[in-house]
């Protein structure tokens, strides 16, 4: 075989999520929303949302939808539409949105207007579909860059991220409600972090949402927040979510004896408190 110059181009697309790079060539963190989730209950019927272009080039980004599970201990799992197990009932389909495709500048934003038709005799109960928001992949721009890239005579191979975002779309029907509680708290020294584990068991028929906050030495003159994570939910699906994480010490505050796990729900816009949901300490062991 002559010197000819061989090129191999990978492109690996993980829809509604991820494509990813050896170079890196990355659109991570591309695109942006103004908030996490949208819910249509009581009077609610519109909603407006905004998308961001968070890179320095021109993207087309185009919006679908998709169904996820959750489980109690891998967090959310895809599933296909025609796989939907019967409690995950999609709302997609009284949902309608404009636009589906369009093209934004550099750091421009769109508004997607959100519109709910609930059919006739819908049962009371809880709906939820994903929608999500990717740049559309450009295989000519691709693959000009892995020709600048490969040496002649070289073989390339190249990898492309395609970051995107999803986001849960909830329908509510009727008088639903959800508690959730901490239950199993533990915490443990390691080799320079603490270990926490815990269950927040769920019962309802509803979704719950909102923050958990670890937190030192409650009461004392020595309290302080040591760990917080946003966005923690729990889908009518699920009983229960089994959760392991990882505290690091902060060596310019007091020496944590013992820790408060606070989940606070909130409305998932402003992040406005909505109710305590559950609290518990335990010593640190």
């Amino acid at each position: 075989m002559n010197k000819m110059k061989t090129k191999i181009i990978f492109s690996l697309l993980v829809v509604g999520l991820f494509l990813a790079s050896f170079w890196v060539s990355s659109s991570a963190d591309a695109v942006a929303l103004t908030v996490k989730r949208v819910i249509f209950e009581g009077s609610k019927r519109a909603e407006v949302i905004t998308v961001i272009n968070n890179s320095d080039k021109e993207e087309t980004f185009r919006m679908g939808w998709r169904h996820y599970k959750m489980t109690e201990d891998r967090s959310l799992r895809a599933v296909p539409e025609d796989a939907l197990p019967p409690e995950i009932r999609p709302s997609k389909d009284m949902i309608r949105f404009s636009p589906r495709r369009f093209t934004l500048p550099p750091r421009g934003s769109q508004q997607v207007r959100m519109l709910l038709r609930m059919p006739a005799g819908v049962e009371d109960g809880e709906y939820r579909s994903h929608l999500w928001i990717r740049p559309e992949a450009d295989v000519q721009e691709f693959r000009a860059e892995v020709d600048k890239r490969t040496k002649p005579g070289k073989t390339g191979v190249a990898v492309r991220m395609l970051a995107g975002v999803s986001m849960p779309i909830i329908v509510r029907k009727g008088d639903l409600s959800a508690t959730a509680e901490i239950q199993n708290l533990s915490f443990v020294k390691k080799e320079g972090f603490v270990e926490s584990k815990f269950t927040l068991q769920y019962q309802g028929n509803r979704s719950v949402y909102g923050d958990l906050d670890f937190l030192c030495n409650v009461g004392s003159s020595n309290e302080y927040l040591i760990k917080f994570l946003r966005g923690v939910s729990i889908y009518p699906e699920v009983s229960k979510r089994n959760m392991t994480m990882k505290i690091i010490p902060r060596p310019e505050k007091p020496l944590c004896n013992n820790i408060t796990l606070r989940y606070t729900e909130t409305d998932g816009f402003k992040g406005d408190v909505i109710s305590i949901l559950s609290e518990s300490s335990a010593a640190v062991q």
